[in-house]
């Protein structure tokens, strides 16, 4: 079977290409994996699209961190990974990418591969409600409502915290998010609060 491989490279500021690359292969404890799908962060791979002043604004840059794929190559000394296997890691975009094994989480059975690739912004709102200790019945307000701060609202009402609202500082993308409930929003242009 022959095999290209391509990724997605950050060239210059502002600007993507998809270029060819070298096909790796799976080296010891290591997983070849094929991409079925690759989500991109609209904020992380956006400031480093942009040179935003938090990132390297370091040009050639790869990008990606949310991958699900198949496994196609099991690398000497991996146990509990077959080749097909359904595998979600931390790759770039990349067609063809090699992955330690233990960095590697087998996806379920019935999780569709697009709601897979929600693994890595999930882990990262997950991390912050935890973080923050919420307790049952406390008031929380995410700053943002970017994926990252709907999924940590949602997330800090399912750990107890009532009441549970987001504060916007774009209304207008905010404004495509108002099917999923919250107790209570503000609006940062005219500090006016919103709520349900």
């Amino acid at each position: 079977m022959s095999m290209q491989n391509h990724e997605v490279v950050i060239v210059e500021r502002g600007v993507v290409e998809v270029q060819g690359c070298e096909m790796p292969s799976a080296g010891r404890g290591e997983l070849l994996i094929r991409a079925v799908v690759s989500l991109l962060s609209p904020g992380t791979e956006r400031a480093f699209l942009l040179g935003l002043a938090n990132t390297s604004a370091r040009y050639p840059s790869g990008s990606g961190y949310s991958h699900i794929g198949e496994v196609v190559e099991v690398g000497e000394g991996v146990e509990g990974w077959a080749v097909g296997d359904r595998v979600a890691s931390r790759a770039p975009h990349k067609m063809y990418a090699s992955v330690p094994a233990s960095q590697c989480n087998h996806i379920p059975e019935g999780l569709a591969d697009e709601k897979a690739a929600y693994f890595r912004l999930g882990s990262i709102a997950m991390q912050a409600v935890r973080k923050a200790r919420i307790e049952l019945g406390e008031p929380v307000a995410v700053i943002g409502s970017g994926l990252i701060g709907l999924l940590a609202m949602q997330l800090a009402r399912l750990n107890g915290g009532l009441p549970a609202g987001r504060l916007h500082l774009n209304w207008v993308r905010a404004s495509k998010y108002f099917r999923i409930p919250l107790q209570f929003g503000i609006r940062h242009e005219k500090c006016s609060i919103s709520g349900t």
